[in-house]
């Protein structure tokens, strides 16, 4: 006798009211729990196309407003279907890229000939195949000594800052809670600079860039550069990212570098995620997270994206 039917759960089974609130009064009640706003759509492709539509119309504000659209870039497995949208609809001449100023969000340090590196990477993913001008591509100085680390690092930092600062972040939460290579613990001011990988996200890069043994050290925009950004989108896709999304979302004293106490940081936020991270509603795979600066009313938002499977026994005990 099967027994295991979590795979077999559909979301038509499940009350739409427990996703998709008719009135500001059953939204309420879903989200009191939840530091910030929710919203949940019902598939993959919904969340990647949301993420799309939020970098070109980021692209296409901040280029028409001063002329360029400055955006760091990660290069975690998540990412690649939000890329391969972008492409296609660069293809389709509903994007471009021209005017786009591109950082380089993390880099294995320290490096050497035929060593993984994540602006090849990125360049593989997405650089090469919109028309990104190379000039307007920067990433960290590998060839800095360690002595001159600290200074190296401070010089990538005024690159971002000669460029009016990065007008929107692009990247994944990490299986561990990273968000970059900055693990959990790291602090909300905290600046580029060399860190250790932990051996969760080790694995994790071992699998993106089929290593047997991942680089144990890299440099990183830290968490003070990222949330500085007027924008931030950071996803996740899989169950296996549940509990980390859910500590983002609920916990005073969460496992995840999305700080705690972000909403009283003069910045609003949205989440877009996995059903799992959701008190309310059986699990599901997919989520995004999206920070942006709003200096008037300071708030935050999360909304979280739906995917077809799901857990009988938080579904009966929910219903």
């Amino acid at each position: 006798m099967k027994t295991n039917l979590s795979s077999q759960i559909k979301l038509d089974l499940v009350p739409k009211r427990y996703y998709a609130p008719e009135n500001k009064i059953e939204y309420a009640s879903l989200c009191r729990e939840e530091k910030v706003f929710t919203h949940i759509s019902e598939t993959t492709d919904d969340g990647v196309k949301l993420l799309a539509d939020e970098v070109v119309a980021t692209i296409k504000k901040n280029v028409e407003k001063k002329g360029k659209c400055v955006i760091a870039l990660g290069t975690g497995n998540s990412v690649l279907p939000v890329y391969a949208e972008l492409i296609n609809r660069y293809e389709n001449k509903k994007v471009d890229f021209a005017d786009v100023v591109v950082f380089n969000l993390f880099e294995f340090y320290p490096t050497e000939a035929g060593a993984p590196s994540t602006l090849d990477r990125l360049n593989n993913l997405l650089l090469s195949k919109v028309n990104i001008k190379p000039e307007n591509v920067h990433s960290f100085n590998q060839e800095v000594e360690k002595a001159d680390l600290y200074e190296g690092c401070r010089a990538y930092e005024a690159e971002i800052d000669a460029c009016g600062g990065l007008d929107l972040v692009l990247c994944e939460i990490g299986a561990a809670g990273n968000l970059a290579f900055n693990a959990p613990g790291s602090q909300f001011s905290s600046a580029c600079r060399m860190t250790l990988i932990d051996s969760v996200t080790r694995r994790s890069v071992s699998s993106a860039y089929d290593l047997d043994v991942a680089p144990a050290t890299a440099i990183t925009l830290g968490i003070g550069n990222i949330l500085a950004a007027k924008k931030v989108l950071a996803m996740a896709w899989g169950e296996n990212q549940a509990k980390i999304v859910k500590a983002a979302v609920e916990d005073k004293d969460s496992s995840c570098v999305i700080p705690s106490d972000a909403p009283q940081r003069q910045s609003c936020c949205r989440l877009v995620g996995s059903r799992a991270s959701h008190p309310h509603l059986p699990p599901m795979a997919c989520y995004f997270v999206r920070v942006e600066q709003q200096d008037d009313p300071p708030r935050h938002r999360m909304a979280l994206r739906e995917d077809r499977q799901t857990n009988i026994e938080t579904y009966k005990q929910r219903l």
